[in-house]
């Protein structure tokens, strides 16, 4: 997947749908995510440390093998969604959550 293309998505579309794969280490820090809506959307890899989800809905989603240390998620919903393998160490504020999984990765 092309980084580019992928922050060009972020930054013109308010659903995103698909899947998105990257190098565990793909630098994708910083990345501020406000008014999206994530529906059957599978992202692998990348590290989005210090990055913002803000007004966000999360439906059907999968994010797998990825870093979100620092990452902020607030006023956001969460329906059968699944985070696999991930770093663990982000924040949830004010958020709904009808279903989530969330598994911690051995590094």
């Amino acid at each position: 997947m092309d980084v580019d293309f992928f922050i060009k998505m972020i930054e013109t579309k308010n659903v995103l749908t698909g899947k998105f794969e990257f190098p565990r280490n793909e630098d994708l820090m910083d990345l501020d995510f406000i008014n999206k809506r994530f529906v059957d959307f599978e992202l692998q890899g990348g590290d989005f440390a210090s990055g913002s989800f803000i007004n966000c809905t999360f439906e059907g989603v999968l994010f797998k093998n990825l870093t979100l240390v620092g990452v902020g998620f607030s006023n956001c919903d969460f329906i059968k969604c699944k985070f696999s393998n991930i770093e663990i160490d982000f924040s949830l504020s004010n958020c709904k959550i009808n279903q989530l999984t969330i598994t911690k990765g051995l590094f």
